[in-house]
């Protein structure tokens, strides 16, 4: 039975650490009658994602904006995650940072041609992005550039596909360059850390 969200029959209480059982069509209902949350979806689990660090939220804004600035006389559009939450396989959604849609589809509800996702790396969600999400991210076909970046210190992996093979590169330095092939541009580490402090 699908559930319509109202004041009468209130948003589900979830919280990170206890997921909700829930059939799909409700939980798309339910990302789209929160704005205020993220949520992912795993295989009739609904998990509610952590409120994000200003240094998340600062180093997220870095590099939707730079991503912008490098696909701006292109076809393809940068989305923020709060959008909509992210379909690639059957019963799973996920919900990056951002992603990068080439060529972008204004009129889909769910962004198909996603070619790189960013998952700014928190210490509550390392290990699901890392261990779960990671092999799924390299299942989608259009997918070309992946970048985990930290939060905690200046480090960002970047994964990245050439002709079907997986590879990873390391920058642990401020002025080390990402070349993304999806999008044909050089993106500085020192641009995704802009204004952070580390105490």
């Amino acid at each position: 039975m699908n559930t319509a969200f109202s004041a009468e029959n209130p948003l589900p209480l979830l919280s990170e650490e206890t997921p909700v059982l829930m059939n799909e069509a409700d939980f798309l209902r339910l990302s789209e009658a929160d704005d205020d949350n993220r949520y992912e979806y795993i295989q009739g689990s609904v998990f509610i994602l952590a409120a994000a660090s200003f240094r998340h939220e600062a180093i997220t804004a870095n590099i939707i904006s730079e991503l912008a600035q490098i696909t701006d006389e292109s076809p393809c559009q940068v989305l923020a995650s709060h959008r909509k939450v992210m379909f690639f396989a059957e019963e799973l959604y996920f919900n990056p940072d951002a992603v990068v849609e080439c060529p972008a589809d204004e009129d889909a509800d769910i962004p198909l041609n996603v070619s790189l996702v960013v998952e700014v790396l928190s210490p509550s969600t390392v290990l699901k992005d890392v261990t779960f999400k990671l092999p799924l991210y390299m299942q989608m076909p259009t997918l070309q550039d992946i970048l985990y970046v930290s939060a905690e210190r200046v480090s960002v992996l970047h994964y990245y596909r050439v002709t079907n093979e997986w590879k990873c590169r390391s920058a642990t330095n401020l002025n080390d360059e990402l070349e993304l092939l999806s999008i044909n541009g050089m993106l500085k580490v020192g641009r995704i850390y802009h204004k952070i402090r580390w105490e």
